[in-house]
């Protein structure tokens, strides 16, 4: 499990967003770390939001059963959608878990909104895909052998 400890600074989204770029590569997921990065730095943002005096929002990583999962958590409820809380207007919420449900495969809220864990399914490079890697492959490789000789 891979984890970062941040304050209540929106200056430090770029240091989550860093961090989510480090695990995509070391997952071997690059190809997947726009999708990740949009709902988990909306997801910290909103935690930071929720924290009116400084406290710690965690942000963590790991694999599970289908790909990967993040994990935020937030001293204080910011993930509600029942909104008993006055924090969020309902269309900042909405706006938010659109984001959720669009770009995760899937998420939960837990801990009385004060947790979301989202989870991304990875799946394998389809064979059109496969088929073009291989050609960029094979032509660098090619133009490389070309210029030695």
């Amino acid at each position: 499990m891979e984890k970062i400890v941040i304050q209540t600074d929106k200056g430090d989204l770029l240091q989550v967003e860093n961090f989510i770029q480090a695990l995509c590569d070391g997952y071997h997921l690059g190809n997947y770390a726009a999708t990740i990065s949009v709902p988990v730095l909306k997801a910290v943002e909103l935690a930071l939001a929720a924290d009116k005096i400084q406290q710690d929002v965690v942000v963590e990583s790991d694999y599970c059963a289908t790909g990967v999962c993040f994990t935020i958590k937030s001293q204080t409820p910011c993930f509600s959608q029942d909104d008993a809380s006055p924090l969020f207007s309902p269309a900042q919420l909405d706006e938010s878990f659109l984001f959720f449900q669009m770009l995760a495969d899937s998420f939960e809220v837990l801990e009385q909104g004060k947790m979301i864990t989202f989870i991304f399914a990875v799946r394998g490079i389809n064979p059109i895909e496969a088929e073009n890697r291989m050609s960029v492959i094979q032509q660098f490789f090619s133009a490389n052998v070309l210029e030695m000789v």
